[in-house]
């Protein structure tokens, strides 16, 4: 019995010792607000505020990013863009969860990539374009996700009947819709005309517009009024 006394208050000194100890099972998600500052808040037990660093991107009128800053300290990490990518750059969006930033070429001549996307790694200060840009091509209507890591696309060209998706942080291409002769994406008839329905009802979720597809781009005879709404549709890209 003595023992077992014994074991008793060794067990209720173990369980109790134990209350003390904390883990995180389910750190929050990085995220990116509004103000073009994402924040680190994933954070464990051992992790204290000095550990988080969080971005603030300064960019001038135009939108060219003029300096990358640590936001708590306001060191400046990234000052020249045209060093590291070649050209004066623009804000385009943040992956969540990720150290980099999604940039385009701010534009000042013709011979430039119209849409050319590039990725700037923070940490590393390394800036490298992106292959799904050559999916870009024309006028066309480009719609981010939620959480900014992929890009809803449609081309004008061919009657607009292709929707694609750009994953942005795999850098890879995929045809989500292709639409059936007489049914097209683009409500309008070409260049200012053209009217698209794209939207993204979560990170998973592409809803779209198709319409009757009667008038040419471009016709000398296009009618003031949109075409025909046909039928709105959801893609899953799962």
């Amino acid at each position: 019995m003595k023992h077992f006394k014994i074991f008793v208050i060794f067990l209720l000194i173990f369980i109790l010792a134990g209350c003390n100890i904390k883990v995180n099972l389910s750190p929050e998600d990085n995220y990116f607000d509004q103000s073009g500052e994402p924040q680190d808040t994933t954070q464990t037990e051992e992790e204290t505020d000095e550990n988080r660093i969080a971005y603030e991107v300064k960019a001038n009128s135009d939108g060219v990013v003029m300096q990358i800053l640590n936001q708590d300290t306001q060191e400046v990490l990234i000052e020249d863009l045209v060093d590291i990518c070649g050209n004066e750059m623009v804000y385009y969006a943040h992956p969540q969860d990720l150290p980099y930033i999604i940039l385009k070429p701010y534009l000042i001549d013709e011979e430039q990539e119209l849409d050319a996307l590039y990725s700037l790694n923070i940490q590393l200060s390394k800036c490298q374009g992106l292959e799904v840009s050559q999916q870009i091509d024309g006028l066309n209507e480009q719609v981010l996700s939620p959480d900014q890591s992929k890009l809803a696309l449609v081309l004008e060209k061919d009657e607009a009947r292709v929707l694609k998706l750009l994953d942005i942080v795999n850098d890879k291409a995929l045809t989500l819709v292709e639409l059936t002769e007489g049914e097209t994406l683009n409500g309008g008839y070409g260049g200012d005309s053209n009217h698209f329905d794209i939207k993204w009802l979560d990170n998973k979720m592409i809803q779209y517009t198709v319409y009757e597809n009667t008038v040419a781009n471009y016709d000398p005879d296009a009618p003031d009024k949109i075409e025909k709404v046909l039928q709105v549709r959801v893609v899953n890209i799962d």
